[in-house]
């Protein structure tokens, strides 16, 4: 699933029978900042479409070169798996989603929109915290084996943050699914890329998941 030529972060799986040893690193080297965002702006919200703001295939996130994610019909699933009640928990005004796959692997983004800043504040800040939930919905005979925490993402405004996790869906075997989230706030919108793949090791010079929720940002701008 995975090119396993040597790359600066690995994270891995492996059993020997049963499950031997979990996940070595997820860390990221690169433009993750140590302050989340950009200083605000004050944004005029008008009457807008969030499909406007919705990722392409190709500014998708990508462990390697060779992964290219194809469009596929809206799922009506849970965006992340660690996503702990429905969506419209968050309180928003307007929705869009776009889903995606590989073999071994499914991607989504989804753009909320919100009736004023304090609102998508409130989402953005439930949606990091989605980082208590991730062993939530594994299925029967899985395992967790690692969360990351939140870690900040530079953005053109607003706030950005991703997280990753690790679990198996069989504790006999020897892969597991590897799944990231983020998510970017700008002014009265949020957008929410989650990004899974199934495998025995995911390998990145930098986490693709950051130029991911940065390009969601700099597209947030087109709907404010």
């Amino acid at each position: 699933m995975f090119d396993s030529t040597a790359r600066t972060r690995t994270a891995l799986l492996a059993t020997t029978g049963a499950l031997a040893a979990v996940v070595t690193a997820l860390g990221v080297t690169g433009p993750a900042s140590a302050a989340e965002g950009t200083s605000e702006t004050a944004v005029t919200t008008t009457v807008v479409d969030p499909n406007d703001a919705l990722l392409r295939a190709n500014q998708m996130p990508v462990v390697n070169d060779v992964q290219d994610w194809s469009r596929v019909a809206t799922r009506h699933s849970r965006v992340s798996t660690a996503q702990p009640e429905a969506l419209s928990a968050l309180g928003f005004t307007d929705k869009a989603r776009r889903d995606f796959a590989i073999p071994g692997g499914r991607a989504t983004n989804v753009v909320l929109t919100f009736a004023d800043k304090a609102a998508a504040v409130d989402a953005y800040a439930e949606v990091k915290a989605w980082r208590q939930h991730t062993g939530d919905n594994i299925p029967a005979g899985g395992q967790l084996l690692f969360t990351s925490k939140n870690k900040p993402v530079t953005v053109e405004q607003g706030r950005g943050s991703y997280l990753s996790f690790v679990f198996t869906s069989d504790t006999t075997s020897d892969e597991g699914t590897f799944e990231w989230v983020g998510v970017t706030r700008r002014g009265t919108a949020v957008s929410i890329i989650d990004w899974r793949v199934d495998g025995s090791d995911a390998t990145y010079d930098v986490d693709p998941t950051i130029s991911s929720v940065q390009a969601a940002n700099s597209k947030l701008a087109r709907i404010l």
